[in-house]
């Protein structure tokens, strides 16, 4: 399913249709396809779209959000068509991914020392 197109990736939005349930319930089969190929800790997000036609909603909100808890990641719902929300979802991933890069920095003050060579380099050295 996903191949090599994750490869590499940050972040993985998995978007599925509110007015379409067999999107919804291939959700489960994304999230297995992105836990197996993807590298471990893959920001994710669950979006919910076409929010637009909410008259044709065969997936509530609630139900989103019960899925994206059950994975343990945040649910947005949203319109491409109309543009409702669509830049709060890619804000929602931008910060989940620098949360976790903050994470990563290294908790420790570094050293720096200095090593001069005879032809006049200096090289710096960093110990964390």
């Amino acid at each position: 399913m996903l191949t090599h197109y994750n490869e590499g990736a940050h972040g993985i939005m998995v978007v599925f249709d509110i007015t379409n349930r067999e999107t919804f319930t291939s959700v489960s089969n994304w999230m297995n396809e992105i836990e197996k190929l993807s590298t471990p800790n893959v920001c994710k997000i669950l979006v919910g779209n076409k929010t637009d036609l909410s008259v044709q909603r065969q997936v509530t909100y609630a139900e989103g959000a019960a899925m994206a808890k059950k994975y343990g990641i945040k649910y947005l719902e949203s319109s491409a068509k109309k543009s409702d929300n669509v830049t709060e979802v890619f804000q929602a991933m931008a910060k989940e991914m620098l949360n976790r890069a903050l994470k990563k920095l290294p908790t420790t003050t570094p050293n720096y020392s200095s090593i001069h060579s005879s032809s006049g380099y200096t090289i710096k050295i960093l110990t964390l």
